[in-house]
Formats: structure tokens, C-alpha cells, sequence
């Protein structure tokens, strides 16, 4: 493509500060069966260009951002799920069309002569006591995001709250359950979107806010062995929150 060039030169920059580059993959229906192809099309283009670089940057990662629960079929079934059981049903069949992408992604991507990383959003809520979202894939009975750090690199847990001592614990069970299955890890994302529902973003409390919360998940889980992290959503905001 005509970015290409300026591509080519950002990944440059970026491996000689020590940067790693990860692409970016937000369509959300990618999740479906029938989209599968053309979602697995842009990862092959992914893969395609970065074999042509000859510089010092690559690409070193897949960051999938394709929200099975976004889709407006998964959001119906969801308000019925405890009162429809046909919902349910729908719902474990959205999942397991979403794992299935996320595998064959992750395929692709570790087939590379220098193989990449796969990493993965989640919502915190999946994992939740009460919820619903089980399902038997491959033959084994697990919650979706249980299946899921058996599948990529890492998980991001998307722990969004407007207070910034409460998101630690919203992505207790996954640091429990990728410890406990040894492999996967997870990093857990705040949220300062000024998009965002208030509830759901440290937006209103600004820089201060963010920081308290990035400083908590730090101290909460710098000891497990699954903990790889934390991620800013998203980077306009926080560049307005930097120069207000």
C-alpha cells in the first residue's frame, strides 16, 4: 500500500529503541464463521509484508481486538440468557465461532519462520461468578476464557471501572486461571476513553486516576507468574489527558 514505506521506516525506528510492534485486528465480525476468511486474509497480508521487510523492524505480534461480545446478536442473547434458552445456546455457539478464529489466527501466526505472539481481548465479566459463558470446545467443558489462554500468548483482560482501586480485582480470575492452566498470560487494560460510559473509564479523574490504577494492578499481581502487564485504552485520550 502507499503507507507502506512509512511503515517500513516506523518499524525501523521503533526496533533500534527497543519498541516491539504488534498489529492491530478490530473487526468484529471476524468472530463469525462466515467472515472467517476474510479476517485470516488480512493476518495472511500481515504475515506477507512483514517476510518483506529487509531492515531491523518486523511486526512481532497479533493483537486480535474481534469483540464476540460486541456483536448485536451476542449483546440479545445476553439480555436473555437467563430467561431464553435458546440464548444460551446462541451465545456458546458465538464463542466457540470466535475461539475458532482466534486459533487459526494463532496458527498462522506461530507458523512463521520467526514466529509472532497472538494476544487477545476478553471482557472481565466473562469470568465472573454466575456467568455464563462455558461451553465445550474441542470436547472439553471450560469457560471461554479458560479455552482461551490454552490458545494465544496472552490475554487482555479489559477491566474497565471508574474507580481506580477497584480494577485490580476485576481480573483476579483470570490471573488465577491462566496460573493454574501454566500457560497464557494476562495483561490487564484500563480504561481513560473519554468516550467511554463514565461508569467504565477513568476519564473524569484524569492523569491521577489512571496512575493510581496502573500503580495498584502493579503491586496487586508483580508477584504471579501469569501477570504480564498492563495496557492504556485508549491513546487519544490519553493524549488529551497529557496536555490538558
Amino acid at each position: 500500500t502507499s503507507m507502506q514505506p512509512e511503515l517500513t521506516d516506523l518499524l525501523d525506528d521503533a526496533a533500534n529503541a527497543g519498541i516491539t510492534c504488534h498489529a492491530l485486528m478490530s473487526e468484529n465480525t471476524w468472530a463469525l464463521a462466515e467472515n472467517h476468511a476474510r479476517g485470516l486474509a488480512k493476518v495472511s497480508d500481515i504475515l506477507t509484508y512483514n517476510r518483506s521487510l529487509t531492515g531491523s523492524g518486523r511486526i512481532t505480534g497479533i493483537h486480535l481486538d474481534v469483540e464476540v461480545h460486541s456483536l448485536d446478536e451476542f449483546k440479545t442473547a445476553k439480555r436473555n440468557v437467563f430467561t431464553d434458552p435458546e440464548a444460551l445456546a446462541t451465545i456458546q455457539d458465538l464463542l466457540g465461532q470466535w475461539l475458532d478464529f482466534v486459533e487459526q489466527v494463532t496458527l498462522m501466526a506461530r507458523a512463521e519462520q520467526t514466529p509472532l505472539t497472538v494476544s487477545c481481548v476478553v471482557p472481565q465479566w466473562f469470568m465472573k461468578d454466575g456467568s455464563p459463558y462455558n461451553l465445550v470446545w474441542k470436547g472439553v467443558d471450560r469457560n471461554v476464557t479458560d479455552h482461551l489462554l490454552r490458545i494465544v500468548d496472552e490475554v487482555v483482560v479489559l477491566a474497565y471501572y471508574y474507580k481506580p482501586l477497584s480494577i485490580a480485582k476485576r481480573a483476579r480470575e483470570e490471573i488465577a486461571a491462566a496460573a493454574a492452566a501454566g500457560t497464557g498470560s494476562v495483561r490487564v487494560a484500563v480504561n481513560v476513553s473519554h468516550k467511554s460510559v463514565p461508569t467504565e473509564t477513568l476519564w473524569a479523574g484524569g492523569l491521577e486516576a489512571m496512575e493510581i490504577a496502573l500503580a495498584d494492578i502493579q503491586a496487586t499481581y508483580a508477584g504471579s507468574i501469569s501477570y504480564s502487564g498492563t495496557a492504556i485504552h485508549m491513546a487519544e485520550s490519553l493524549r488529551l489527558l497529557i496536555t490538558e
